[in-house]
């Protein structure tokens, strides 16, 4: 199942959730015409910065 990771600079989950389906279906469709059947969520994260703190948060899922 190829990864994708969705990004949110506004520190939601539901939103960087949706980036990456986004991502997903895309991909499905340019790459073999096809839809996304299923979709597992393999990790949720933060990244700090320098000096702001936790800013993005980052949502990988598996799709096929």
């Amino acid at each position: 199942m190829p990864n994708f990771v969705g990004k949110s600079i506004n520190m939601s989950i539901q939103e960087a959730f949706e980036d990456a389906v986004r991502q997903a279906l895309v991909t499905k469709a340019e790459e073999v015409h096809e839809t996304v059947n299923s979709v597992e969520v393999k990790r949720i994260y933060a990244e700090r910065q320098a000096n702001t703190g936790f800013r993005t948060i980052f949502v990988e899922i598996d799709a096929k």
